[in-house]
């Protein structure tokens, strides 16, 4: 009898040891990694693509599609990652680049190829390369950005420009960091001497990003409004 209640208390010990193993492996938990934070593919494509995609053309732009059945895409890489890696990942598909900046690539590629980019790790998010100038862009971008291009004052040396950026009422601090960090961008975590932070925002931010890249940024559910930072104040 206590031969019997070793070998199950031996079993139940190593049942525990496997489970725990097992979860450690999977989960990563020194990575601190779960199941939440798996991306797959389909979540690296921007929703307003995916719906072209899936669809039998009668929905999608002009813009989008060249003559040779090649589609207009925007690449967007880890800012970590060396351009030339990306680069690799992006020609390895057979994409002719079109237009390079500091961290996208606006290329031309089959479009049966796009699932399979967003599967690279060095890739963090595809899009249309030049979205058309819709009723959603005219109810959430400036006519001023629309029409009239960007102003002189907005616009920083490295082709990016500053915006500001109103969330709508649900969206979470963290939410927000993360939309724009999908966008190439960054917001400006400090406003006249007051840190930026997640007890101290207001559905707002100051977010520096590609001159380009603002349209597509607008087509996010979260984003409620886009116009360029004021002028600095002209002190006589």
């Amino acid at each position: 009898m206590i031969l019997i209640k070793r070998n199950v208390l031996f079993l139940v010990c190593f049942l525990v040891v496997a489970v725990v193993l097992v979860l450690h492996s999977f989960l990563n938990i020194d990575g601190l990694v779960g199941l939440n934070d798996i991306v797959y593919p389909t979540q690296k494509i921007h929703s307003y693509l995916m719906t072209y995609l899936n669809s039998q053309g009668e929905k999608i732009p002009s813009s989008l599609v060249n003559d040779d059945g090649t589609w207009n895409v925007r690449i967007i890489c880890e800012k970590e990652t060396e351009i030339s890696q990306c680069e690799k990942s992006i020609i390895k598909y057979g994409a002719i680049i079109q237009q390079p900046s500091p961290f996208s690539f606006d290329v031309a590629v089959s479009r049966n190829k796009i699932y399979d980019m967003a599967s690279e790790e060095t890739i963090i998010f595809i899009e249309e390369a030049n979205p058309p100038i819709d009723d959603e862009m005219n109810r959430k971008v400036s006519k001023s950005i629309l029409y009239d291009g960007i102003s002189d004052w907005a616009k920083n040396h490295d082709g990016t420009a500053n915006f500001t950026v109103i969330f709508t009422k649900d969206t979470l601090f963290g939410e927000a960091v993360q939309i724009i960090r999908k966008h190439c961008g960054y917001y400006r975590d400090n406003i006249e001497g007051i840190p930026v932070t997640e007890s101290k925002w207001y559905n707002s931010l100051i977010v520096i990003i590609d001159e380009d890249e603002v349209l597509n940024l607008a087509r996010e559910d979260k984003i409620k409004w886009i116009d360029e930072v004021p002028p600095e104040p002209v002190i006589y």
